[in-house]
């Protein structure tokens, strides 16, 4: 049990995963960015795995029927998509500057404010915003998973799954300000 004996937070409240393992949370519309405005954030350290790796996701992978997804991708890169319209090219996506390194934890967040996206990472931009002003939705079940995208027509296959740990990750119905996200990265440490 955590304590505030512990040294590490990050090893005391996060959630490791080994590439088999993931969260899916029941379907809901609460975090279906409807006004075309939200955020997510999370710490992550990656410890393994290669080509994509799902750090939150909702929808189902088939069919473009992915909502939006947060991820490292296969260059390493922090990347954001978001599905914006309803014919080619569907998405807007967002990919960090950043090679991301194994063993080691960082802070990202996206933040969308109904005209533009934004990444950072550790508290610092961490790419070129990216024009995207509305939110198509699919239609499909919005199956939202923590670690792994959901695949298949039914969303019960599991894709793009995460190696390494994860912990806070949050969603906002907004956009959050920039001295919110420095709040959230608080100088390289979670906040408890």
């Amino acid at each position: 049990m955590p304590n505030e004996k512990n040294q590490s937070k990050f090893e005391s409240y996060s959630l490791d995963f080994d590439g088999s393992e993931w969260i899916d949370i029941p379907e809901t519309s609460s975090i279906r960015p409807t006004s075309a405005k939200m955020s997510l954030s999370a710490w992550f350290n990656i410890s393994g795995g290669s080509g994509d790796r799902t750090i939150f996701a909702i929808g189902i992978y088939g069919g473009y029927a992915v909502d939006y997804q947060f991820n490292v991708d296969t260059n390493d890169n922090l990347t954001f998509r978001v599905r914006n319209t309803s014919g080619s090219p569907y998405y807007a996506t967002i990919t960090g500057g950043t090679t991301l390194n194994t063993n080691q934890w960082y802070h990202a967040c996206v933040t969308w404010d109904g005209a533009n996206i934004n990444l950072y990472l550790n508290g610092q931009v961490d790419a070129t915003q990216v024009a995207a002003t509305t939110f198509y939705y699919t239609g499909s079940a919005s199956l939202p998973g923590i670690a792994s995208q959901r695949g298949g027509s039914s969303g019960s296959g599991h894709i793009d799954k995460w190696v390494g740990s994860l912990s806070q990750i949050c969603y906002f119905d907004y956009a959050l300000s920039e001295s919110q996200i420095s709040s959230l990265y608080n100088s390289g440490s979670p906040i408890n």
